[in-house]
């Protein structure tokens, strides 16, 4: 009887360690795989609507879950004085995301062959060769910020002059110009070499543009919009340009501005492969959506932005186990939070800041929902679904 009872005990011991493994397997299996039931949804929406209007925000916010769309609103006015609100084709300037997407092209072009991680800039940027500290630097390095260069827009328009310059240059002849301004603000880039630093290495994706042109043989513009735009399908994703027009909020001064106005140049040769696209929330999810869960590159960027010493790589801030980038211009603001566990990703666009930073409200957005995720998993790894 006893030796039946040790048997008995055992087996039970064997059937719990087992369990505990399908219960390992089974949360490994639901944090990819979760889904929102409708009222979970409906949950969801409430809270981050409740959140938004809350702080007054202006723009359009999109949060996806895997490739799912769990919540999509529009907010505020492009323009008060027309009674035009903002909704699903309204574009914003993105800003630093942009960055993103030159580190998607330069993974693109890792997965072609095109490029070498351990490439040295110096083999595709004029004037690099010639610097002993710079020729050996790789785009490997440039990527993750192992190397950095610092903010060309702290330098590059240092005076009233120089700044009316450039601006009539723009307003005569704006291809010219732009062609122009990338020639002269490479040359101010590789003159203040590593000596420098900035958060977000504005120069070190200037760059990563220039090079993105000379190894494929084709304009950032048109390399963006061939293996990135068109492959996603985002029809309101483009470039900055005197044509693409785009009002925004001044809380200091209570009035509607086209960004135009702002007090910088504000065509694509000055904002470019840093700065230089402009897009919709939609637009904007969907390719993080895509990067997430790896269907535009074979290289996974996620796992490659972790490799940054620096904590910021492809353009992504990495923040322990999840990843953000926050972007700002004149009157526009752009903040992408990224759960790469979840496969979450929040998108918020402004064309005002509201009382609130939009960082703040970004993180906030993503406490309601990865709240319920977790609250899914907890449910799905209970005891009673593993009952003996």
């Amino acid at each position: 009887m006893k030796i039946k009872r040790f048997i008995c005990a055992a087996l039970a011991v064997a059937m719990l360690a087992m369990s505990g493994c399908a219960q390992e397997e089974k949360e490994a299996f639901d944090v990819t795989q979760v889904k929102l039931t409708s009222a979970q949804a409906n949950e969801v929406s409430t809270k981050t609507d409740k959140e938004l209007t809350k702080n007054k925000f202006s723009g359009g916010a999109v949060i996806t879950l895997n490739k799912n769309t769990v919540f999509d609103q529009n907010y505020g006015y492009t323009s008060e004085k027309k009674n035009k609100k903002n909704d699903s084709s309204t574009v914003y300037q993105i800003s630093s995301v942009t960055k993103v997407f030159t580190g998607a092209a330069i993974a693109i072009m890792l997965d072609e062959g095109t490029l070498k991680k351990n490439d040295k800039i110096s083999a595709y940027i004029p004037g690099a060769k010639d610097n002993k500290e710079i020729k050996d630097i790789t785009i490997e390095e440039l990527l993750l910020k192992k190397k950095d260069f610092g903010k060309y827009t702290d330098y590059f328009i240092t005076t009233s002059d120089q700044l009316q310059k450039y601006n009539k240059m723009v307003n005569k002849n704006y291809k010219k110009a732009d062609e122009q301004l990338k020639k002269d603000i490479t040359e101010v880039i590789l003159n203040i070499g590593t000596s420098q630093t900035s958060k977000v290495a504005d120069s070190n994706y200037f760059l990563l543009g220039r090079i993105i042109e000379k190894a494929s043989g084709k304009s950032y513009e048109d390399f963006i919009t061939e293996k990135i735009i068109k492959k996603l399908a985002l029809k309101n994703t483009g470039f900055i340009s005197p044509k693409k027009k785009m009002t925004g909020y001044e809380p200091d001064t209570g009035k509607w501005r086209y960004t135009e106005e702002q007090p910088t140049i504000n065509s694509f040769g000055y904002m470019y492969s840093s700065f230089g696209i402009i897009s919709s929330p939609d637009d904007v999810a969907k390719f993080f959506s895509a990067i997430v869960n790896k269907t535009l590159t074979k290289t996974d960027i996620i796992k490659e932005a972790k490799k940054s010493a620096s904590n910021f790589g492809y353009g992504l801030t990495v923040d322990g186990r999840n990843l953000h980038v926050e972007g700002r211009t004149y009157l526009h603001s752009a903040y992408v939070f990224i759960n790469p566990e979840s496969l979450e990703c929040a998108t918020l666009l402004s064309n005002t800041s509201g009382e609130n930073d939009i960082s703040t409200i970004g993180k906030d957005i993503h406490q309601v929902i990865n709240s319920k995720i977790n609250g899914i998993l907890i449910e799905n790894t209970d005891e009673k679904d593993f009952s003996l």
